[in-house]
C-alpha cells in the first residue's frame, strides 16, 4: 500500500502542516523536525503527488524548451546541452517542436503556464514577438535561442551568423573563388538575414562584386536548397563554388548537383553551414561552418538558472563562435578554370 503524507507526519512525530512546508522547501522549519521528516520520507519511499506540490506553490522544476524543428539535426544537441544543466540543478525539461508553426507555439507556451513551467528557451517561429510582455509575466525566466525577434529585449543566446558567413566566403575567396552566388534563406529571421550580411560583407571586403543573378532567395528545406541549385546550375555563366546557408538547403543543393553530374570538387565547390553527422562521409567529405550547438543549449540553460536566482539583473545576449571545418569540397581554382560557386543562407 502506497505511504501517504499522514504517515510520514505519524513517523516523524510532526503534524501534516510540517511535513507539508518541508516539501514546499519552505525555510521555516527547524533543521532537526527537518531531519526527521526526511528521514521517514525515505524510510516509507514516500512519493509527493508532484501535481499537488505545483498547485499549492506555482513552482514546478520544469523548463520548457521550445523548437522550431526538431527534425532538424541542429538542434537535438542543443536541447541535451540545455538537458544535462537542467539534471545538474534539479530541473526537468519539457521538450516542445513547433514544426514552425506559430499557432503550436502558441499552444505549447500554454501548456507550459498550466503547468507552471518555471521558465522556458525558445527558437520561436515568429520573426516578431507580439506577446512579449505576457511571455515574460508567465515564466519566470524566458531565454531566446538562436534567432533574434525584431522586438525582444531579453535573455538571448545565438551564434555569430554574420561571422561564420564571413568565414566561409573569404576561405571560397582565399582559394581563388570570385564569381560567387548566393541562395539565402528566409530575411524574415535574424539567421538569414545576418548570414546574408556576412557573406556580402566579405566580398566587399575583398573587392568582389557580388552579381544579382547569382543570388537566389529560398525557404530554408532540402527543396529550396534543391530549386535554388537548379536555377544556378542552368544559368548560361556558372558561378564558381557553393556555400549553403544550412544543412537542409545543403542536401537540396547537392542532390541537385548529383543530378547535374557534376563533380565536387573539380567542377563546383561547396561549403555548408551547419555541421552533421553526415558532413564528414560525404563523397567528397563537405567543408562546413560548425555551430557551437551543444554549448548554445549549455549556454541557454545556464542563462535560465541565473535568471531564477537573479530576476532583477540586466538581460545578457550571448554570442557563440562559429568555426570553419576544412576538409574535400573546395579546390584551388587556376585561372583558366570554370567551376561553380554559390552561396546558400539561412536556418
Amino acid at each position: 500500500m502506497e505511504s501517504t503524507m499522514k504517515d510520514v507526519a505519524k513517523l516523524a512525530g510532526t503534524s501534516l502542516m510540517t511535513v507539508s512546508r518541508v516539501l514546499d522547501g519552505s525555510k521555516n522549519v527547524a533543521p532537526e523536525t527537518r531531519g526527521k521528516i526526511r528521514q521517514a520520507i525515505r524510510k516509507l519511499h514516500y512519493r509527493p503527488h508532484r501535481t499537488a506540490i505545483e498547485l499549492r506553490t506555482k513552482r514546478s522544476n520544469l523548463v520548457g524548451v521550445v523548437m522550431a524543428d526538431i527534425a532538424n539535426p541542429f538542434y537535438p544537441p542543443i536541447v541535451r546541452g540545455i538537458e544535462d544543466v537542467c539534471r545538474e540543478h534539479d530541473y526537468n525539461v519539457i521538450l516542445c517542436n513547433t514544426d514552425e508553426d506559430t499557432q503550436r507555439e502558441n499552444n505549447f507556451i500554454q501548456v507550459l503556464k498550466e503547468r507552471y513551467a518555471e521558465a522556458i528557451i525558445i527558437c520561436s517561429a515568429k520573426p516578431k514577438i507580439d506577446n512579449q510582455a505576457e511571455l515574460f509575466a508567465s515564466f519566470r525566466s524566458t531565454v531566446f535561442l538562436n534567432r533574434r525577434p525584431r522586438n525582444v529585449n531579453g535573455d538571448l543566446v545565438i551564434s555569430d551568423n554574420l561571422r561564420g558567413a564571413y568565414l566561409a566566403i573569404e576561405y571560397l575567396i582565399g582559394k581563388g573563388h570570385q564569381k560567387i552566388a548566393v541562395i539565402n534563406g528566409s530575411q524574415r529571421f535574424s539567421t538569414g538575414r545576418e548570414r546574408f550580411q556576412g557573406a556580402k560583407k566579405a566580398m566587399a571586403d575583398k573587392g568582389i562584386r557580388l552579381e544579382d543573378k547569382y543570388v537566389k532567395f529560398t525557404n530554408s528545406s532540402i527543396e529550396g536548397g534543391y530549386c535554388a541549385a537548379k536555377e544556378l546550375l542552368n544559368l548560361p555563366s556558372l558561378p564558381t563554388a557553393i556555400f549553403s546557408g544550412n544543412n537542409f538547403m545543403t542536401l537540396g543543393l547537392m542532390k541537385a548537383i548529383k543530378e547535374a553530374r557534376i563533380k565536387v570538387p573539380d567542377i563546383v565547390s561547396v561549403v555548408g553551414f551547419d555541421e552533421t553527422n553526415w558532413s564528414e562521409i560525404t563523397n567528397p567529405s563537405l567543408t562546413t561552418i560548425k555551430q557551437p550547438t551543444y554549448e548554445m543549449g549549455v549556454v541557454a540553460a545556464k542563462l535560465i538558472m541565473f535568471r531564477l536566482n537573479n530576476p532583477q539583473s540586466p538581460y545578457v545576449e550571448k554570442k557563440l563562435k562559429p568555426t570553419l571545418i576544412i576538409r574535400d569540397s573546395v579546390k584551388q581554382i587556376v585561372q583558366h578554370q570554370t567551376t561553380i560557386t554559390g552561396v546558400l543562407m539561412a536556418n
